[in-house]
């Protein structure tokens, strides 16, 4: 899909689609990886005491859960 938009001139379009491609492939690896990095990020912000950190959590949860 990549080269078809650059084929017919579409720069932007192009780009994210590559974009895409490479966000689903972290997301694949972190998945196979068993790694959750957004629980990761709770136990740090609690641990240090972060509200906002704590904050950007749960509006993290909220985004995924929709």
């Amino acid at each position: 899909m990549v080269e078809a938009q650059l084929a017919l001139g579409h720069v932007t379009e192009a780009l994210r689609f590559l974009e895409r491609g490479r966000g689903r492939e972290m997301l694949d690896l972190l998945e196979r990886s068993g790694i959750d990095p957004v629980h990761r990020a709770e136990e740090n912000a609690q641990r240090e005491g972060d509200a906002a950190a704590l904050a950007r959590v749960a509006e993290v949860r909220r985004a995924v859960a929709e």
